[in-house]
């Protein structure tokens, strides 16, 4: 049996016994012999260890992160608590490899088979976002990590790593950015309804003119000829319309990226609020780059956008600059941070706002640098 001792200093210590009664011929006991063993130190490991576990489950609990394991050889797996939990199974169910792969949704699990085979071949571990779909038909998005362990013969013998359900995480970035393309849309509907008004004044006032001199039997090619001016002007604005929205090809191409940004200079001059000057400096004959040139017009279009609201209600300055710069060791600033040395074709959008906080800016901190000869190479 185990118990607790108190020693004549006061210490608390933990004892195992082992006693046995010696018996006479008769069988009546005569004597009482055994051993004591101080397992203290056991005793406080197994309490520290269990205070750990504690610790574990509680922060996988909170941070939706179950660990597994995946003994190759054997074939056998095994899940945290919280595993369970994110899988939406009983306690009783034994996972496996195959098992998990069938919760998996159809369209991700091909691309998360080849994810285990990869770590396998190049025996690292690596993390990939896929869906699941637990019993009840809820689906479920997780970022799963691994390492992989090798044997004495340097082959993978087991795998292991975390999983996190992303779920509550990507709906509410999902839901963020669709507020922002909303209040976006609203800027840019405020600002075409503007610009089509003056456009729809303009052939007014023209109309009027032209009916004047027609009274008069004079000619109104003057008239006709600022009419057609102005309805060019409103055809152009609705292909640079087409143009934000996406209505080109998906595929990689050969970009001017300074010629992407003046093809919608009318769309983002009518964007900006109407305390915002804006600037351009777009550089010429600047190497092309492979790029989606639609996918560049909405990143310029979003960044305007949001450098214009960043000024509120005070005058103020936005400028889009294009510009080739080369990156090499001398290169300092961040800027060129985790750039391999060559030259790059450089996108900047800058304001004249108050920028954002000490406590914000970290997170931010990205650069988008589009790399020139050797992307189009």
């Amino acid at each position: 049996m185990e118990y607790r001792i108190t020693r004549p200093d006061g210490e608390v210590r933990f004892i195992r016994s082992i006693a046995e009664a010696i018996k006479n011929e008769q069988g009546a006991p005569v004597r009482f012999v055994g051993t004591d063993h101080d397992i203290t130190g056991q005793v406080k490991a197994t309490e520290l260890l269990r205070e750990s576990e504690a610790r574990l489950k509680a922060a996988e609990r909170m941070a939706h992160v179950g660990n597994w394991v995946w003994d190759i050889k054997a074939n056998r797996a095994s899940w945290s608590e919280e595993m369970f939990r994110i899988m939406g199974q009983p306690r009783n169910y034994e996972p496996s490899y195959e098992g998990s792969l069938q919760m998996i949704l159809p369209g991700d699990r091909n691309r998360t088979e080849q994810w285990v085979r990869d770590c396998l071949a190049e025996k690292k571990g690596k993390l990939i976002e896929a869906r699941i779909v637990r019993p009840t038909g809820e689906v479920r998005t997780l970022v799963c990590t691994s390492e992989v362990l090798l044997d004495e013969d340097g082959l993978p013998e087991r795998m292991f790593g975390t999983c996190q359900d992303v779920t509550d995480a990507r709906r509410a970035q999902e839901e963020s950015l669709a507020r922002q393309k909303l209040e976006s849309l609203g800027t840019l509907a405020g600002g075409i309804a503007h610009d089509f008004n003056n456009l729809l004044g303009a052939i007014l006032a023209q109309t009027e003119l032209a009916m004047a001199e027609l009274a008069t039997g004079s000619h109104t090619d003057e008239q006709l000829d600022e009419i057609r001016k102005v309805a060019i002007r409103g055809s152009e604005i609705v292909r640079q319309l087409m143009i934000y929205a996406g209505k080109e090809d998906d595929v990689l191409e050969l970009v001017d990226v300074s010629k992407a940004v003046e093809e919608i200079l009318g769309l983002l001059k009518v964007t900006v609020s109407r305390h915002v000057t804006l600037v351009t400096d777009l550089g010429a004959n600047l190497p092309v780059v492979k790029a989606r040139a639609a996918q560049l017009r909405q990143i310029v279009m979003n960044l305007v956008v949001n450098a214009s609201d960043a000024i509120t209600n005070h005058e103020g300055l936005v400028r889009v600059t294009t510009r080739c710069v080369t990156v090499g060791h001398e290169t300092a600033g961040a800027t060129s941070e985790g750039l391999a040395k060559g030259e790059y074709v450089q996108l900047e959008v800058s304001d004249s706002g108050s920028g954002m906080s000490q406590e914000t800016r970290p997170g931010y901190s990205i650069l988008s640098s589009l790399p020139n000869r050797r992307a189009a190479a």
